[in-house]
């Protein structure tokens, strides 16, 4: 396409070559509507889609929330109920999801193939254009909420998706505490308000306000859209002009935003809710936060990402260090929130004190004005530049496309009214912040736009132990309300208005109706699985695997160095000096020194703990040393590791503490966001030796060994330092060393040469670990949280199964068929399913959740369901598919390496890998069937974990055999 050309209702506005993304990027508008369509034109397989509209929030009913979830619920040429689990259950998508933001709500799609990428974009355009909601109230009623009431019990509650999703994110301290720092910054915008919605606010929502939203806001003339990848670009203007001809002009300006927000200097004072267990000593949150105009000075955007990277991110940045140091708090964070037209820049301490509120302050302003007059040291400048440009350069985006990444920022840039071009640019902006290093470029936006700013906000976050309770009081006061105002009448019309949700929610799609639906065909599966390259080889007793992959001059390699068995009281420390090692100085380098060799010299190092399962009473625990660097620093790379692993110098008391604090603090989060996770690794721990190691060092077991730690520090300092010291003796060893390598041939033979001049030691082997046995527990863990987090498994080999193709099928039809209907959409939790491991971990889980007895319920009745099931030929070929599109997502080298390394350790040979496929792809009904004995079998051995509202606990209590606080 060239500049103004026209064709089919569209006209190239804008086009430009950006080496960035490898292509050229079109901005196209269709003249009929004035949508805007952004095309990036490259050669990436990975096509990703995605539309996106302007939808300001104007108050904490969370609108565009649940509009977000209505519309994927059936629409006019895909009537069925959840055309979004179906697309999960037989597609091929990378992604696929959508997002709702204060200002925005995009609807992104992925798949590498292009058939597949035409289907997913229709599906999405007909759901955001026409979808069922309009015409049909229970769609509202069930992703939002209905009052529910049961006329055996003559009870009353609320129920209803999103309802129960705020109530377990609004338990969230640290959300609740960046949501009222960002209130106060940006007065009277959508950023004032909780654009996911509050409970309580959700009640107040009707169908008819969400009906009118969408008719306003869900428009071309207000829609940015955007492609990426390889694709006929006409062929796709064409499936858009489908859509969007359908509609003629809408100005909607009168019904937008300004996202600036008010001129002000304020300060804020923000609750959040703790259990009374906890204890309220240092456990408040306090938050700085400016806001400015980048005065269409777009390099700043990039720049203040690594002036974030010198404050706050590094070993020992400067201010992170400085408020560490003083006790402020126990952990630092800051975020760079670049989606207002007035971006902000935002510092924040948790388990602090609210006293500490002048401290902190003076501390801010006392470093940023020394920062100013006597300048930021060179190598911290040149350390943070080198990190940014490293991650950009690499562009390793992980499980998420890359394309996807470059399209939020778009988008963001469109909602902000600021140019979409330089959202995919970098290169350009660095070269403009080096050649102005000299003129103390970053010391001016310090005291330009972080000291003398006025638009500035100060907040404190205060721990609550009755503002739940007040919250949960506040609802039943709502729903006495309700109540008082029914009549008869009303009760027989709520009554009918039930049992119409209840048979919407239970009725199955027609197979007329499911054939709507674009189907790809078992033949367009590939029979063979993801090639990934491996050679090994031993040499000095050292183990080499080898991936010969395309790795863009870069290399990519781990050192796994083995842990030998070892007691239970061992375990969490190995997490503690993998979390050390790099905090700490060495014999040649201070710990800042250290951080900035790593970036300038090398690019990133990671060092953590890896625990891998061959089979139920087997664990291979590994350290794992991962380094990701240019292919020309390679040498320098593999003598900054060795140093870290031999010099590293472990007596360092204010350091070490202040780590420690640092480390419980964000597993503290962990557990608080993240029940289901830890819930998983609690019953995980009661069927599998793996699953035992692996609480030890990430779960509620490891944030006990450190809590008490940090209480009994100083008379445990002396054991912590011999601890770290003895197992840098033992770990560093040739013994057993595992070097994997994904790069080119020639490279790995230059590598390998460095590693054998590298003088291991062999360490003597220890005491062996006692043997573990499995057992059954039922256990509860409360929090200050609204909701649950109900978690129930064993292993699979305690009754002598495998894990097997025909169960990996059975998991996709009961996470997208049966535990999806049961506990989303008619028992209201946000979301759950069934995850198989490797080595026969089965575990249930539920996630934002209501409920507990019925939820267990549910998990009982597995076999039950699966004995009875049926399924059509297509239906049971979608979800094979859904199966293989799992295992076939896109992997960059390095991903691909780490996934061969896992395989290695856990014994899955290629063999048994295309056994897998092969059992996948001819699964039959019945071998889905013969899972049912399974799952009954296990039942007996299952255990319990739950994790969440202690009143909602109490009231189920007969589950369990253990209640504790989470956190006492």
């Amino acid at each position: 396409m060239e500049l103004n050309q026209r064709y089919n209702g569209f006209v190239v506005t804008h086009l430009e070559k950006i080496p960035e993304v490898k292509g050229t990027v079109y901005q196209i508008k269709h003249e009929k509507t004035d949508a805007t369509i952004v095309y990036v034109e490259n050669p990436n397989e990975e096509k990703v889609f995605s539309i996106g509209f302007r939808t300001p929030s104007k108050d904490d009913s969370g609108i565009f929330h649940i509009l977000e979830h209505a519309v994927l619920n059936g629409s006019r040429k895909y009537p069925l109920k959840d055309p979004f689990v179906e697309l999960l259950k037989g597609s091929l998508q990378t992604f696929l999801n959508a997002m709702t933001f204060s200002e925005k709500t995009i609807y992104p799609v992925a798949s590498m193939n292009e058939v597949d990428f035409s289907n997913l974009m229709d599906v999405y355009l007909d759901a955001v254009f026409f979808p069922n909601v309009l015409n049909n109230k229970q769609i509202f009623q069930q992703e939002g909420w209905n009052l529910k009431y049961n006329e055996s019990e003559n009870r009353y509650g609320f129920e209803g998706i999103v309802f129960n999703e705020m109530k377990g994110a609004q338990s969230s301290s640290q959300r609740r505490f960046i949501q009222g720092l960002e209130a106060a910054l940006y007065p009277n915008t959508p950023y004032a308000t909780n654009s996911g919605g509050t409970p309580l606010s959700i009640l107040d929502l009707t169908w008819e306000q969400l009906v009118e939203a969408h008719q306003t806001y869900y428009h071309p003339s207000n829609s940015f859209i955007y492609l990426y990848g390889e694709m006929n670009i006409e062929e796709q203007l064409d499936h858009l002009a489908e859509y969007l001809n359908e509609f003629n002009y809408q100005d909607i300006s009168n019904k937008l935003i300004d996202l600036k927000g008010d001129s002000s200097l304020s300060e804020t004072v923000i609750e959040f809710p703790i259990a009374e267990d906890e204890g309220k000593k240092k456990q408040a949150y306090l938050g700085y936060g400016t806001k400015f105009s980048i005065e269409n000075k777009y390099e700043l955007l990039l720049a203040f990402e690594i002036l974030d990277e010198i404050l706050l991110r590094g070993n020992d940045a400067p201010l992170k260090k400085r408020l560490l140091q003083e006790g402020i708090g126990k952990n630092v964070f800051g975020w760079f929130d670049t989606s207002s037209t007035m971006p902000s820049f935002n510092i924040g301490v948790s388990q602090t004190d609210e006293a500490q509120k002048d401290r902190f302050i003076n501390e801010i302003s006392s470093v940023l004005e020394r920062l100013v007059n006597d300048g930021i040291n060179e190598a911290t400048v040149q350390a943070a530049i080198a990190s940014v440009e490293f991650q950009l350069r690499e562009g390793d985006f992980g499980s998420s496309p890359e394309g996807l990444y470059y399209g939020i920022n778009a988008t963001e840039a469109w909602v902000a009214s600021r140019p979409v071009f330089p959202a995919f640019k970098y290169e350009e902006s660095f070269s403009m912040i080096k050649e102005q290093l000299n003129e103390k470029y970053f010391e001016n936006l310090i005291e330009k736009y972080l000291l003398n700013n006025e638009n500035k906000t100060i907040a404190v976050g205060i721990p609550s132990t009755e503002i739940e309770k007040e919250e949960y009081k506040e609802e039943q006061n709502k729903l006495e309300q309700f109540k008082a105002t029914l009549t008869e009448d009303d009760i027989v019309e709520l009554i009918r208005e039930n049992e119409k949700l209840v048979a919407f929610q239970t009725t199955i799609d027609s197979e007329e109706n499911k054939r709507t639906l674009p189907n790809l065909k078992l033949a367009d599966i590939s029979q063979e699985p993801i090639e990934l390259p491996l050679e090994k080889e031993i040499e000095n007793e050292i183990e080499f695997l080898y991936h010969e992959l395309e790795t863009n001059k870069l290399a990519y390699y781990n050192l796994y160095f083995n842990v030998s068995a070892i007691s239970d009281s061992e375990l969490p420390y190995y997490r503690l000096f993998t979390t050390l090692l790099k905090e700490l100085g060495t014999s040649k380098y201070t710990s800042e020194q250290l951080s900035q060799e790593i970036a300038i010299k090398v690019g990133q190092i990671s060092i953590s703990n890896q625990v891998y399962a061959p089979d139920i009473d087997k664990a291979v625990h590994k350290i794992k040393v991962g380094v990701r660097t240019k292919e020309s620093s390679i040498k320098e790379s593999v003598s900054l590791v060795n140093h870290i692993m031999t010099e590293t110098i472990f007596d360092d008391k204010n350091k070490i503490k202040e780590t420690l604090g640092r480390l419980s603090s964000s597993v503290k989060q962990f557990l608080e966001n993240s029940g289901h996770v830890a819930g998983m690794m609690r019953v995980n721990s009661h069927s599998s030796i793996s699953g035992h190691i692996t609480e030890q060092l990430e779960g509620i077991s490891f944030y006990r060994f450190l809590t008490n730690l940090e209480e009994n520090f100083d008379g445990q300092y002396e054991n912590i330092v011999e601890q770290m010291e003895n197992i840098a003796h033992k770990i560093f060893s040739r013994k057993e060393l595992t070097v994997s390598f994904t790069g080119e041939k020639a490279l790995f033979n230059s590598f390998k040469k460095e590693i054998l001049t590298i003088d291991y030691p062999i360490s003597e082997s220890v005491k062996a670990i006692n043997e573990y046995k499995p057992e059954i527990s039922k256990e509860a863990f409360t929090n200050s949280n609204s909701v649950v987090y109900v978690s129930k498994g064993s292993n699979l080999k305690l009754v002598g199964e495998e894990v097997s193709g025909y169960l990996s099928v059975t998991n996709s039809i009961l996470n997208l068929e049966y535990l999806w209907e049961k506990l989303r959409v008619v028992g209201g939790a946000y979301g759950g399913g069934m995850s198989l491991s490797s080595s026969g971990n089965i575990v249930f889980y539920s996630y934002r959740d209501p409920n507990i007895s019925t939820t267990l319920n549910t998990y009982d009745k597995v076999s039950d369901f699966i004995q009875n099931l049926e399924l059509s030929d297509l239906a049971l070929e979608r979800f094979i598919i859904g199966t293989i599109a799992k295992m076939d997502r896109p992997m960059n080298a390095r991903m691909k390496g780490n996934a061969s390394d896992a395989n290695h350790f856990q014994l899955i040979s290629e063999a048994k890998r295309k056994q897998r496929r092969k059992e996948i792809l001819t699964t039959t009904l019945n071998d889905i069937k013969t899972t049912s004995e399974i799952f009954n079998k296990l039942r007996s051995l299952e255990s319990t974990c739950v994790i969440g509202n202690g009143r909602i606990i109490e009231e189920n209590s007969a589950e369990f055999d253990y209640k504790k606080g989470l956190f006492k």
